[in-house]
């Protein structure tokens, strides 16, 4: 009779653990192996005030795109040499990315890692301000059965002992109100070994202002894991290309 009761303990603990999850079960991208995956930033917003970039103080581009099949474009700082105003896609606005995911699908690319900066995870107010470029991401990957994973960079991370707690918060943040993990429609959130996957890039660069060893990464990547309702994810982390020989661009510490 105890071993009974104890199997049921047991059983009906680890069926309260899989029903707090958020996660959703299926996904049209069980797995990472053989996809062919970009990152997506969404730089070129409208400032909230001046000139939207590009203008002349500010060029950072090699190239200026071809605009013709945006819907919708908006004046920049520069000039064309017929002395038109130059124009330029609003990486915010849905049409945009409706475009770049229907590009995808027409040419072939499996889906993006929506790269999500540490400073947009610092308050509630710049976790919602940031999070415009991710909501339509969502649902155009969704629309257009595409890949979508976000990753985390860790730039902006302080060498003053700030460490990268607020990536928690953040993740628990799109989980509740952008349903990163569980999209309307077709769910399209990369998984591997079944599991939803969360990337954190910034880990072993020796530019870095932050020591890795003292920004609570071990918790970051253990709540990813072991949390019962907003973990179970499969981590993957964005390391320098000399990471298996600790040498050139990466630092010389096994971790």
């Amino acid at each position: 009779m105890k071993k009974f009761i104890l199997l049921f303990i047991v059983i009906t603990y680890s069926l309260i653990m899989v029903s707090q999850n958020k996660h959703a079960d299926n996904t049209l991208y069980p797995t990472y192996k053989g996809l062919i995956m970009a990152g997506y930033q969404g730089w070129f917003q409208l400032p909230e005030e001046g000139v939207k970039y590009p203008d002349e103080k500010n060029i950072r581009i090699d190239m200026w795109p071809d605009i013709s099949e945006y819907e919708k474009t908006y004046p920049t700082g520069l000039k064309l040499s017929d002395g038109t105003v130059a124009e330029f896609f609003n990486s915010a606005d849905k049409s945009t990315v409706d475009l770049h995911f229907k590009w995808m699908k027409d040419y072939g690319l499996d889906g993006v890692f929506v790269q999500r900066f540490f400073n947009r995870t610092r308050t509630a107010e710049t976790r919602k301000k940031s999070s415009n470029v991710l909501a339509h991401a969502l649902k155009a990957a969704s629309e257009n059965e595409r890949a979508i994973a976000v990753m985390y960079d860790l730039s902006g991370l302080k060498a003053s002992g700030e460490d990268c707690s607020s990536i928690i918060d953040d993740w628990k943040y799109l989980v509740d109100e952008l349903r990163v993990t569980n999209q309307e429609g077709k769910n399209t959130y990369l998984h591997h070994n079944g599991k939803p996957v969360v990337a954190i890039w910034g880990v072993g660069f020796p530019d870095r202002p932050y020591n890795i060893r003292n920004i609570g990464i071990e918790r970051l990547i253990d709540f990813f894991k072991n949390d019962p309702v907003y973990g179970g994810c499969t981590v993957m982390l964005g390391v320098p290309t000399s990471w298996r020989e600790l040498n050139e661009n990466c630092i010389n510490d096994p971790f």
